[in-house]
């Protein structure tokens, strides 16, 4: 007896990872997998990863695979750049949709899919905050709610803040996914945050590593030795091919590593101390700060000197 409609969807709603082979004719690596596992079963899911391990064709795939399987369901999706959005994400929905194994039903547009009244997925650029609630439905029964945040590295905290209230709820799903290369701002907050499920796409899993040669697309082994020139230790090799955040960034001066190391320390009360905070040359102030018994005593900044400069001067002050 065939299959009938309702109890395909059954069988996908067990397990969504399971649509994009039967329905797409999509080859998922087991690290694309776990993350279909890991929204399903957690909800907000941070990943950390490494260069080309195939993010965009991740998040094509749970798209199409999401709206598919949830009638009245919807899906917002950006990036850092509408370029991005409409060239890369939404490129990659059109090719997946286009090349399906089976007929998938609604309208394709060139930044929106559309099934229904209350179905439907739309891409959206970073400049349109406003626009993030005014895409959730407002209906108790259109209440699934999928938001993706593709290389959301550089995306502005007020898109963050409106697709925080629109997956609030038991129904709403929220998957961000970058290249770890800044220890700060609001992707770094979600991976060190209880709230978030945080999972890790490393170069060195991917199936083309592991065998040796380019079996599927992504990341090749030409590419993972050029990374390697620059130190296994580099934050180059650890941010583009471990998928896992650097000790420190671009304008970093002091290691991550050392400051989660020296989170627990305790000032003595009786002692004086002396942070300095060091700028770029030309860039910013240096300011140091006197403690004298756990209290702020003196505060100098100066501008426009050299390193050697602020040396001498940071030990004068000393």
């Amino acid at each position: 007896m065939p299959r009938r409609p309702t109890d395909e969807l059954r069988r996908y709603r067990r397990r969504w990872s399971r649509f994009p082979p039967d329905a797409l004719g999509i080859r998922q690596w087991s690290g694309q997998r776990r993350i279909f596992d890991a929204i399903q079963r957690h909800h907000w899911v941070a990943v950390k990863s490494g260069h080309k391990t195939g993010k965009t064709h991740l998040t094509a795939s749970l798209v199409l695979t999401f709206l598919s399987i949830y009638p009245n369901s919807r899906v917002i999706t950006t990036a850092n750049t509408e370029r991005q959005v409409r060239e890369n994400v939404w490129g990659e929905i059109r090719s997946q949709h286009a090349r399906a194994r089976r007929p998938l039903r609604g309208q394709l547009g060139t930044m929106s899919w559309r099934l229904g009244p209350r179905w439907s997925a739309i891409g959206m650029s970073t400049n349109q905050p406003d626009s993030f609630q005014g895409a959730h439905a407002d209906d108790e029964e259109s209440g699934r709610v999928l938001v993706i945040f593709d290389e959301c590295q550089d995306i502005p905290m007020d898109i963050w803040t409106a697709a925080r209230s629109m997956v609030s709820g038991r129904d709403g799903y929220w998957l961000v996914i970058a290249n770890p290369t800044r220890v700060s701002g609001p992707f770094f907050e979600a991976c060190h945050s209880p709230e978030w499920q945080v999972e890790t796409l490393s170069c060195l899993d991917h199936p083309n590593i592991r065998a040796g040669e380019k079996i599927m697309p992504g990341v090749t082994v030409e590419e993972v030795e050029k990374w390697r020139t620059y130190g296994e230790d580099s934050p180059e090799w650890a941010c583009r091919v471990l998928g896992e955040f650097p000790d420190v960034d671009d304008y970093g001066l002091i290691s991550l590593r050392s400051i989660i190391e020296s989170a627990g320390w305790e000032m003595a009360e009786e002692e004086t101390h002396m942070g300095v905070d060091i700028a770029r040359f030309g860039r910013d102030s240096n300011v140091a700060c006197i403690l004298q018994d756990r209290t702020v005593v003196a505060i100098h900044e100066w501008r426009g000197a050299d390193t050697m400069e602020t040396t001498g001067r940071v030990l004068e002050l000393a």
